[in-house]
């Protein structure tokens, strides 16, 4: 987790309405994204490398399915992709220095969980934020290698003390290997 506030470039990505705030829900998520890495820094600023990627592609293969395989049986993925998961979490006063579960779920179009994640963060002290003002801080998850278990789109919940707060998706898709025209020969001379 990164305590403070994020940097201002960070604070325009994917901006969704907190939902409840000051209505009663003590924490809320300002916004959520998907990147290919990110890291918070101890001054509450963070490095995202690849933010807003919702599309992972795979190298082309080739998916022959077993003679007795279900209708609509997808292909394995082959490869792991680097994922992590960037949250700036809205919080009242109330909540400082109250350890709080927060956890992260991705699950396929079928809503199998493929993976499930958690921490524990703490609001931290912000003096500059006046009395009834939320407290802004970054929430990062950084996933091991994460392999789908097949092509096709997966759900990110995030959740705070068990609900869920935001979502967002991805998907994984192979891709064919371009295909370019044959170039006319050159003229003879």
């Amino acid at each position: 987790a990164s305590f403070g506030r994020p940097s201002p470039s960070t604070m325009m990505l994917a901006r969704v309405p907190p939902r409840g705030g000051r209505r009663g829900f003590p924490m809320n998520v300002d916004w959520l994204l998907i990147a290919k890495a990110a890291e918070a820094g101890p001054d509450g600023t963070v490095s995202i490398l690849g933010a807003g990627v919702y599309t992972f592609f795979s190298p082309p293969m080739s998916f022959v399915p077993p003679p007795n395989a279900p209708p609509g049986l997808r292909p394995p993925v082959a490869f792991p992709i680097n994922l992590a998961v960037v949250a700036r979490v809205l919080a009242m006063r109330t909540e400082l220095n109250r350890p709080q579960p927060v956890e992260i779920r991705i699950a396929d179009m079928d809503g199998n969980v493929c993976f499930k994640g958690g921490m524990v963060v703490a609001v931290p002290d912000s003096p500059s934020i006046p009395p009834g003002g939320l407290i802004p801080f970054t929430v990062v998850f950084a996933l091991p290698p994460f392999a789908p278990p097949v092509f096709g789109q997966f759900s990110v919940e995030f959740l705070i003390n068990g609900d869920v707060k935001q979502h967002t998706s991805f998907q994984v898709k192979a891709i064919e290997a371009p295909q370019f025209p044959h170039l006319p020969k050159p003229p003879s001379p």
